[in-house]
């Protein structure tokens, strides 16, 4: 396979959403640039095009077997360069313009201008194609001007070779006489996978808040093996994308239920990441055929969507990674979309091409509110969201209602007929997933909006490794014991873990004793490592160096892996050692000598230590407090200690009154704040 994407977009980004605005498209008939609107012949005076200069010369073009439509427009030639055509008809704030064209199959040379009105003329420069063949294929080119008015002109220049124009579309306040319906293209965020039909157009975009993502088209020149993701704008709450034509997939659903996705040039998505016997890569590309021998049937689909729009959208063929998911660090650096075998990155979200049509049908809309994860670190958590209600054709005012209430709350209960903004409010005092539904009313017109929130909380070390795989996870402040590489080893007062930062996106820099607030990610026990994937940035302020703690004994446990800790006077042989860190080199140690050895516990193939340091012993250390001589710090201990410094023999009031911290049992702060207490400090 040979295949190269022309990506073709405008400098300029319309960085909104426009409703109720008319899409417009001529089709070019002939050299003269007669045109139709549909299916309805323009007479070229109330409607139409005037020609400017004739072209040379006009195709119909073909179809080929996957529907793609090639060699079809108008044609200049350099002979007949700055040929075109002026609109009839003056349109009113143009949004956008889409012009439909095609070159020869590996020439064709020149540029695309559109004016509107007296205003500054916006250029597409049109390349030689880079793959031989593909110049004939038509494709979308998107021109975007800021709200001008006036009539439209087109003009092509060709400075080689010829450039062929087949229609131009035109996105306006006002459009052709000739149009059923005033209507505007909308990609809206699809939270139900059963409403997917076929030939459905959609976007793929990331289902995670701050990512302006959306997957691009399969380049294998550039991003071979994964797809590049591609600069996109997301309108409010992530409801909306901002359409890019060029990176528009074609649903097809098959007689069972599964989904293939066909992209702009009639290729299909495949997960092609090796058979289950053998191979892990993370591969996503195109073929020409869903079922053929060369990829089985790794073009085939299940999808499934969460109401928050997240969705899963697995490969059902034998492709080992088989989930299409975002991935921030991606090819060198740069993001991409690519199948993995496991769930743990970004998922992707689908927007759907939508006609809202104004047809006088009464009609009341608004997106869903999502209030997302909402952190309760006191007593209550409160929050509010604005969303703009629109009515349309009604004949009296909105009332606005929840079903449930409680949790949510209205700031008001009826609004104007032509709608207004509405803020709907939460206030949670317990950890929870939480949903209702808005209720928009205008006589017998009715529309329904979900209200989603999940409640959590910031979670300790401890808390953390004690959730299953792929929970979504906030964690408290953690101060960092090593990093390396993508890992990053963090711990609090109640143990250790390890971040796991994928590309090293957000952890650049880190050292020993910086302090970690906001981190946040998701679960996973990596071969029995406690681990969270990170999702997000945190913020960083330097802090006290970290220590190791002193472990005696050459054993460990679950509780140990991950922490930062010191082995005194020990032999090499007694303990085993994995050099994650690249520490021990050909360095040489003494199989009689005994060693001091620092590093972090971890789990491979058995609990091991990643050395850090490793001298020669200088002895052991003593602790203060052993009251029992047995080189630990235990409740017996504190409890002889606390009888000795308070005259009483009974344990239950020792323990109760050592019990500083109130939380039941006598811990590490506990021990501190009584020697504390007892030495006078």
């Amino acid at each position: 396979m040979n295949k190269r994407i022309f990506v073709l977009f405008a400098a300029v980004m319309l960085l909104t959403i426009v409703a109720q605005a008319t899409t417009t498209t001529y089709t070019f008939k002939s050299l003269k640039w007669a045109s139709a609107v549909g299916t309805v012949n323009t007479d070229g005076k109330t409607d139409g095009w005037v020609c400017d200069k004739e072209a040379t010369d006009y195709s119909a073009g073909y179809t080929d077997a996957q529907g793609r439509l090639y060699s079809c427009g108008v044609g200049v030639k350099r002979t007949s360069t700055g040929a075109g055509a002026t609109s009839v008809i003056e349109f009113r704030n143009v949004r956008q313009v889409i012009v439909n064209y095609c070159q020869n199959s590996s020439k064709g040379k020149g540029a695309i201008n559109v004016t509107v009105g007296s205003n500054a003329t916006v250029s597409h420069e049109v390349t030689r194609p880079e793959a031989s063949g593909q110049g004939v294929y038509n494709r979308d080119v998107e021109l975007i001007v800021p709200e001008q008015s006036g009539k439209v002109k087109l003009t092509v220049d060709c400075t080689e070779n010829g450039i062929y124009i087949n229609s131009i579309t035109i996105k306006a306040d006002n459009g052709s006489p000739n149009n059923p319906a005033v209507s505007t293209s909308v990609y809206r965020l699809v939270t139900d996978a059963s409403t997917l039909a076929d030939g459905d157009r959609i976007i793929f975009g990331v289902a995670q808040e701050g990512i302006n993502y959306m997957m691009g088209l399969y380049d294998e020149y550039n991003s071979r093996n994964n797809i590049f993701a591609e600069t996109a704008v997301y309108g409010a709450d992530r409801q909306t994308i901002r359409a890019r034509s060029e990176y528009v997939y074609t649903v097809v659903k098959a007689d069972d239920g599964r989904f293939a996705f066909a992209d702009a040039l009639g290729w299909y998505l495949v997960a092609s990441g090796g058979n289950p016997t053998s191979g892990n890569n993370n591969y996503l590309t195109v073929w020409d055929d869903v079922t053929s021998t060369s990829y089985g049937d790794y073009g085939l689909w299940n999808v499934t969507v969460l109401p928050t729009g997240a969705a899963t959208v697995e490969s059902t063929g034998r492709s080992r990674s088989k989930y299409l998911q975002y991935n921030p660090a991606g090819a060198n650096g740069h993001p991409i979309f690519a199948c993995y075998s496991t769930t743990d990155y970004a998922p992707v979200a689908i927007y759907r091409e939508q006609q809202e049509v104004d047809d006088g049908t009464p009609l009341i809309t608004a997106n869903f509110v999502n209030f997302g994860t909402q952190l309760l670190d006191g007593e209550v958590v409160t929050g509010e969201k604005t969303i703009d209600v629109d009515g349309s054709n009604l004949s009296s005012g909105i009332t606005v209602a929840l079903k449930h209430g409680g949790v949510f709350s209205v700031d008001q209960a009826t609004i104007s007929a032509d709608g207004a903004p509405v803020t709907v409010r939460f206030s949670a005092t317990e950890v929870g997933q939480y949903a209702d539904t808005l209720v928009l009313t205008s006589g017998s017109t009715t529309t329904q909006v979900q209200v989603l929130l999940t409640v959590d909380t910031y979670k300790t070390v401890a808390q953390a490794r004690t959730l299953p795989d792929l929970t979504a996870c906030y964690l408290r402040p953690v101060a960092v014991t090593k990093k390396y590489d993508r890992y990053i080893f963090v711990r609090d007062e109640t143990g250790a873990m390890m971040l796991y930062d994928n590309g090293n996106v957000y952890g650049q820099g880190l050292t020993n004793g910086d302090v970690l607030t906001g981190a946040m990610g998701y679960m996973k026990d990596y071969y029995g490592n406690p681990e969270l994937r990170l999702g997000g940035a945190f913020t960083t302020r330097h802090g006290d160096a970290q220590q190791p703690l002193l472990h005696r004994g050459t054993e460990f446990a679950q509780s140990d892996i991950c922490q930062y800790v010191r082995l005194e006077n020990i032999l090499i042989s007694d303990i085993k050692i994995y050099d994650l860190f690249k520490y021990m080199g050909a360095a040489q140690y003494d199989e009689t000598t005994r060693y001091d050895v620092e590093g972090i516990v971890y789990y491979y193939e058995g609990y091991c230590i990643c050395p850090l340091n490793i001298q020669e012993s200088q002895g052991e250390t003593v602790l203060i407090g052993d009251v029992n001589g047995d080189d630990l710090v235990d409740i017996t201990d504190v409890v002889s200690l606390a009888n000795h410094v308070m005259g009483d023999t009974s344990e239950k009031f020792v323990i109760e009154a050592a019990d500083i911290s109130g939380n039941g049992s006598v811990d590490v702060a506990d021990v501190v704040a009584l020697a504390n207490s007892v030495m006078g400090v």
